[in-house]
């Protein structure tokens, strides 16, 4: 049996969805941001990307790498998931600072 890669794909839309956030929201934050604290960070931040980017899936894949690989795999992994969505996040919003 191969071995089971899924927490990759968990952390792949992971760190997809911190780049979409950090892009939504530094041009949100300057372009429109009445509309981005009362409707756009809730509708945008906590239901789009909050549903793309799912904190369910990376509890089970962590539980799954520590049952299956053991702590410091899972560990890893945790640490590796947060360090690369705040990298991501803030890249987001270098691209649109450069853009905009």
């Amino acid at each position: 049996m191969g071995r089971n890669l899924s927490w990759l794909a968990t952390l792949g839309v992971n760190i997809a969805g911190c780049l979409l956030l950090g892009m939504l929201w530094q041009y949100c934050t300057e372009r429109y941001p009445i509309w981005w604290a009362t409707t756009g960070a809730p509708l945008f931040a906590t239901g789009f990307c909050g549903a793309f980017t799912t904190m369910s899936a990376f509890a089970l894949e962590t539980r799954n790498l520590a049952t299956q690989f053991g702590t410091l795999q899972a560990g890893s992994y945790v640490i590796a998931s947060v360090t690369l969505s705040l990298v991501a996040l803030l890249i987001g919003i270098v691209i649109v600072k450069a853009i905009v």
